[in-house]
């Protein structure tokens, strides 16, 4: 997703401050991943998770679903940070041993990032064919 402009994030617990970028955001949706990611995107319901404190000031550049039994929420965090200037401490993994499912990304990596994944999910399980 992209954020324009500088953006203070405030919920019950929590408040963060966002510079101007591109940012992936890491989610599960176990037992309904595409009722979720339909949620976040059309937005209009009331704020639950950090991710719908956040839609209102981005513009959603697109969603990659990875469909899975396992809860790989934590392993593919850490695997996005590897592309990311700034970790957003405690965004969306309160409930995670992660230290956040939100990273500010480097411009130039986002290609390399999104081949990636898909070339790492192909190692995890075959489910993609050439």
């Amino acid at each position: 997703m992209q954020v324009d402009s500088n953006v203070n994030l405030k919920t019950k617990a929590r408040s963060w401050e966002l510079k101007p970028g591109t940012y992936a955001y890491i989610g599960s949706g176990m037992g309904g991943l595409t009722s979720r990611v339909k949620r976040h995107l059309i937005g209009g319901k009331k704020n639950h998770w950090h991710i719908d404190f956040l839609l209102p000031h981005a513009k959603v550049l697109g969603a990659l679903l990875l469909p899975s039994n396992k809860r790989e929420e934590d392993f593919w965090s850490v695997f996005v940070g590897e592309y990311s200037v700034e970790v957003v401490e405690g965004f969306g993994s309160s409930d995670r041993d992660t230290v956040t499912n939100l990273y500010r990304l480097k411009d130039e990596e986002l290609e390399k990032m999104l081949t990636n994944i898909l070339r790492k999910r192909r190692e995890i399980d075959d489910c993609f064919h050439e």
